[in-house]
């Protein structure tokens, strides 16, 4: 369930950064949501139907008491920073402000996520799994097929949110893109197997012991544990960077744009938080 849990929050996360009547249809409908992508994974019973919905509704009245003013400030400060070039340090410090966001919603979420799981059936963990399977190869089906791919997808990030990139910064993402050509290599390949592996167990350990007293615990320690290997270490490293050179290039008209679009997010999370 910390699987459907992240890709949940994932999902809210890209609500948020979609588009205003977007955002509002599933952030105040946060309860249908979930229990509509919870049903992808498992059937639950009318009792554990009606529990993830109080479940959900509980943790949206924490997060708009207490995450929403801090996105909402963040946002306000972000505007501000992006109005001028951003080194790699500056990006690393708002993605390392970001994640501590995610990491209390995700912890919120799981403690009261933990007691209805400890009600799932050993028949519905089987479907779980069945169904996570099934998903997760559907999704990276749905990823990028080479580098080429890769670059698009990267043009296509930038562009709501600072216009389309000029070939300049089009020169910087393939700059990015073409090292990661491992990625579809044999060695890449049985690589995310071995990690899909070894997050697959994690959570299969956490699914038998969840009647345990200290569940909630055990789920904690899962969620805390950052283990990156120098391969995902300069991963991220050389995604910071890329961020920081296209901050560098952004053209007088692509910062305005930029500054706008971080405004409307902070005016948003205000108007949500006040609901």
């Amino acid at each position: 369930m910390t699987a459907i849990a992240g890709r949940l929050l994932g999902l809210l996360t890209a609500a948020l950064l979609a588009g205003c009547s977007l955002t509002h249809f599933v952030y105040n409908r946060a309860d249908s949501f979930v229990v509509r992508e919870v049903s992808k994974y498992l059937t639950l019973t009318e009792t554990q139907e009606d529990a993830l919905r109080g479940a959900v509704l509980d943790w949206q009245a924490w997060h708009r008491q207490h995450a929403l003013p801090r996105w909402q400030a963040d946002a306000r400060a972000l505007g501000n920073d992006v109005q001028a070039p951003m080194d790699a340090a500056a990006v690393r410090a708002w993605q390392a402000r970001v994640a501590r966001h995610l990491r209390a919603a995700l912890d919120q979420m799981m403690l009261r996520l933990v007691p209805l799981i400890a009600t799932l059936s050993d028949a519905q963990i089987d479907a779980f799994w069945a169904s996570f399977d099934t998903r997760r190869q559907d999704r990276r089906n749905d990823a990028p097929a080479d580098v080429e791919a890769l670059k698009d997808r990267a043009a296509k990030w930038m562009k709501p949110w600072a216009g389309r990139p000029n070939a300049a910064q089009k020169a910087l993402i393939a700059a990015w893109a073409e090292p990661q050509a491992w990625r579809w290599s044999e060695a890449g390949r049985a690589r995310q197997a071995a990690d899909d592996a070894r997050q697959r167990a994690g959570v299969a350990a956490l699914l038998a012991a969840r009647r345990a007293p200290d569940a909630v615990d055990q789920w904690r320690a899962y969620l805390a544990d950052d283990a990156r290997d120098a391969v995902d270490l300069a991963a991220e490293a050389a995604w910071v960077q890329l961020l920081a050179d296209l901050s560098a290039t952004l053209t007088p008209r692509q910062r305005d744009r930029l500054g706008r679009r971080v405004a409307h997010y902070a005016d948003l999370f205000a108007r949500m938080a006040a609901d």
